[in-house]
């Protein structure tokens, strides 16, 4: 899912989605989801919160020895070093296969000019090279959006969803959008909500229920 609607929508972390294709430029709060998703053999839940996602992108330099975050999974690591271009022993032989290399992996577009690089070590294993872009100091601020908000953000991720999933293992895509209740943290669907037909229900925990065919 998350590779077919990039770079409209970018991944970060495991369950959050950045509305933005021009994200790892941007600066302050961005439009995104927090999404959960639950799966057995008769459907697939998603249940979507729309939020404002700050980055918190600072132009300032790294330096050796900092601990810092890395986009997308926000894993803690360590600036082993700075380099203003790539370093001869990269594995990347220019920007434009590094580009590929990040679009290929996590869906990020990054910008066609050039920055600056890291190598970065984590806790095991060769240090890695990132670009400024992808590495951060903290975790990003989130925070929810105005109610009259929401329904447009999640409303924009379920027309991305059709626009480029209309099917799913061969099975056309079908979301049913719910208001839905948690008595406790296991997600449970009432059965008279599903449809005879292999069906994937996107639900939302609004007051309002839309049906998408």
């Amino acid at each position: 899912m998350t590779a077919r609607i990039a770079p409209v929508w970018n991944t970060l972390e495991d369950n959050y989605l950045i509305n933005n294709r021009d994200f790892l430029t941007s600066k302050g709060p961005q439009e995104g989801v927090k999404y959960n998703v639950s799966v057995n053999d008769i459907y697939t839940v998603i249940e979507i919160n729309a939020v404002k996602i700050n980055l918190m992108i600072s132009e300032e330099d790294f330096l050796p020895g900092e601990w810092i975050r890395v986009l997308p999974s926000l894993n803690k690591a360590i600036i082993e070093d700075s380099h203003r271009m790539l370093p001869e022993n990269s594995k990347f032989k220019s920007y434009k296969d590094l580009r590929r290399h990040w679009k290929n992996i996590h869906g990020y577009r990054l910008p066609e000019e050039e920055s600056s690089y890291y190598s970065i070590q984590f806790w095991r294993g060769e240090p890695l090279l990132y670009p400024k872009l992808c590495v951060i100091r903290n975790f990003p601020i989130v925070t929810p959006t105005p109610k009259a908000l929401e329904k447009v953000i999640i409303s924009r991720l379920l027309n991305c969803l059709n626009s480029k999933m209309s099917n799913i293992l061969g099975a056309p895509l079908k979301i049913q959008i719910q208001d839905i209740q948690h008595e406790n943290e296991n997600l449970i669907m009432p059965n008279d909500i599903l449809s005879e037909t292999q069906a994937v229900s996107l639900c939302t925990p609004t007051q309002r229920v839309y049906r998408h065919t």
